[in-house]
């Protein structure tokens, strides 16, 4: 996230603070993916590029945005790995069962 620009609009909500992020980066890609795929749904697609984070913490807007978007970076990282690794050995599998 490190030449990525977001707006972010937080206020009071509930026992906490709620952040709108918005990231015309992510907007681009996910509109991209989304019509791609056959979507016509144009009420879905204009929020696509918005985040909602929910949190009740003391830190800053923008260490809540930053923590948020490592945090996001990392799971998807372990996500694609666990993925590489199951259709590996789903092909070893295959191989020795034939």
């Amino acid at each position: 996230m490190k030449n990525t620009h977001v707006y972010v609009t937080s206020f009071p909500w509930h026992s906490g603070k709620l952040l709108i992020v918005y990231n015309p980066s992510l907007e681009v890609v996910k509109k991209e993916i989304h019509y791609e795929k056959g979507g016509c749904d144009d009420k879905k697609a204009k929020f696509l590029g918005y985040s909602l984070i929910f949190h009740t913490t003391e830190m800053d807007d923008q260490t809540v945005v930053k923590k948020y978007f490592d945090k996001d970076v990392v799971e998807k990282s372990f996500k694609q790995l666990k993925r590489h690794t199951w259709s590996k050995a789903d092909k070893i599998l295959v191989k020795k069962s034939c």
